[in-house]
Parts: C-alpha cells; sequence; structure tokens
C-alpha cells in the first residue's frame, strides 16, 4: 500500500469515527468502533515503522556514500586503482583511479587485452605467467611491471589479487589491486647505485691501504692489533693471522717497552683526530733490530681504535 492509499484511507477511518461518536449506544456501533480504532493504531503503526525504516535506509546510504568518497581519496592518496576481472566473458571494471593510474583518460569496458597492451614488451610476460600460475595453481599472485603512461613516461606498476571460484572450483572472477611504484623504484635505484658506488671507493681505498709504500695497522685501548698492510707484515716477517689480535708491545725491542707502555699511554688520552709522532725500536721475525717512525692518530670509531 502506498504512502498516499494510507493517507487517505486513514482520512476515511478519521470521518468513519466522528460519524460512530454520536452513535455509541448500540452493541453494533461500539463494535464498529472498537474495530476502526483498531484499524486506526495498527496503520499508524505501520506507518511509524515505514517511517523509522526509511530514516534508517537514508542514514545506510549516506554512510556508504560517506566510506565510498573516503576510499576513492585514500586510492588517489596512496596511488592505488581496484579492478575486477570476469574471466568468463572476458570483461573487466576498473576504478577511476586505476583508469587514470593505466595512463586512461577513460574507457569503456575494458579487457585483458587493454591491460597488456599498457605494458612494455619485456614485461608483458612476466604479467602473463604470473596471471596463469595463479589462475592455474594458486600461487600467490603479486607482480611488478611497467607501463607506458599516456603523459609518455614510463611507470612503474604493482598488481596483486585474488582469484575466485564457482562449487566446482572452476575459476569465474579476479579481483585486485593496482599500485603506482615508480617512486620507489626510483628510490631503490639510487639506494643501489649508491651502494655501488660505496663499494667500488672501498674497494679503491683497500687497495691503497693495503698495498702503500709505508706500513699501516690499528690497534685498539687494550693494545691489540686490529688490522695491519702489507708493508707491515714485510717490516715484522710474520704473516697477517700472526699478527692480528696480537699485543703490538710484543713486536717492540725490550729496551723500549716501558718508553712504549708509556707513549701508548698518552695516545689513549688523546682527542679524536689528535695525532702524536715518535720513533721507537722493533723486533723481526729473523732476530734483527729496526727502528720505525711512528705517527698515531687517535680515531673513535666505535671499537676503540687506535
Amino acid at each position: 500500500m502506498s504512502d498516499a492509499n494510507i493517507t487517505d484511507y486513514l482520512d476515511k477511518l478519521q470521518l468513519l469515527l466522528e460519524e460512530h461518536e454520536a452513535r455509541r449506544t448500540s452493541t453494533l456501533d461500539k463494535l464498529e468502533l472498537v474495530i476502526a480504532e483498531d484499524l486506526l493504531h495498527d496503520l499508524q503503526l505501520h506507518m511509524l515503522q515505514l517511517e523509522i525504516q526509511n530514516k534508517a535506509l537514508l542514514q545506510a546510504q549516506a554512510e556508504l556514500r560517506s566510506k565510498e568518497a573516503h576510499l576513492r581519496l585514500s586510492q588517489i592518496g596512496g596511488g592505488i586503482g581496484t579492478w575486477e576481472a570476469d574471466l568468463i566473458n572476458n570483461k573487466q571494471i576498473w576504478s577511476e583511479n586505476c583508469i587514470a593510474l593505466l595512463g586512461f583518460s577513460a574507457i569503456e569496458e575494458p579487457t585483458f587485452e587493454d591491460f597488456l597492451a599498457l605494458i612494455l614488451p619485456e614485461d608483458r610476460q612476466i604479467v602473463i605467467d604470473a596471471t596463469q600460475s595463479h589462475i592455474e595453481q594458486s600461487t600467490k599472485y603479486e607482480v611488478e611491471y611497467r607501463v607506458n603512461h599516456a603523459n609518455g613516461e614510463v611507470r612503474w606498476m604493482r598488481s596483486s589479487g585474488q582469484v575466485e571460484r564457482n562449487n566446482h572450483g572452476e575459476p569465474i572472477l579476479m579481483r585486485g589491486i593496482a599500485q603506482d611504484i615508480t617512486e620507489r623504484k626510483h628510490s631503490q635505484s639510487m639506494l643501489e647505485n649508491t651502494r655501488i658506488a660505496l663499494e667500488e671507493s672501498s674497494s679503491r681505498y683497500l687497495d691503497l691501504y693495503e698495498f702503500a709504500p709505508v706500513g699501516y695497522l690499528s690497534i685498539n685501548n687494550q693494545g691489540l692489533i686490529m688490522e695491519v698492510n702489507w708493508k707491515v707484515t714485510a717490516m715484522f716477517g710474520l704473516k697477517r693471522n700472526e699478527l692480528l689480535q696480537e699485543r703490538f708491545a710484543k713486536f717492540v725491542e725490550n729496551d723500549d717497552k716501558d718508553r712504549w707502555r708509556r707513549q701508548f699511554t698518552i695516545m689513549k688520552e688523546l682527542a679524536g683526530g689528535e695525532e702524536l709522532s715518535f720513533d721507537m725500536k722493533f723486533s723481526h721475525e729473523n732476530g734483527s733490530i729496526f727502528h720505525a717512525n711512528l705517527n698515531c692518530l687517535r680515531m673513535d670509531d666505535g671499537e676503540d681504535q687506535s
């Protein structure tokens, strides 16, 4: 019954009540009045329920519109679009943001072929293989690829999704998201280039350190040798592993050991970057004695090395 019919019916009942108000003496009149009042009450209650349901529906619609707006904003802000693929009819539904991310100004009834046409040829098979593997073997669908954007740029995209199957286990639908990860890829590329440059720089430094014409060594605050270059091994006539973790004082000539302890105490009290220079006698592995000038530099690198 429509709202207009209900209102018309209520008006008629109201007239009926007024007519019977003057004739309340007979049993029949009283019965008719009771019936009319009951009907009026039921209809009023029904209209109240309709009004409540209508308000609830309007509120639900408003909340849905608000959620959809928030979702669109979050997708735009995060560079994310949603897509849905009908695997039976080869039809796809792309969100507005997904269409924009892929470089379309607008497109009606997009297909998987439309999507593949955007992908760089060298990445196209990667996407095809990932899609087939997910549908046929239920592997995780998560793939990164490059697309030719309408603005002329090559953009990096990442897609992930999940297939849905019917009661017979047959794939019928696939839903997922597409995300623009170009900035992340650029950052990764910059970090990788920086890492390579640092490794090359470190390699050049190690070459300069290792093959320098003078001896370089590092000792910690306990006086243990932590690192040496080849020149130091030649000066002492020992292999690298025979020097590392040994006390430097072990190789100082006996006559200079006390002076070494005093100088080492002074070295440990130096400020970072401050230098100290002095001469000292050392013992070679073959028993000979040689003189060397030590130029010491305090370096605070977190390992208490000098």
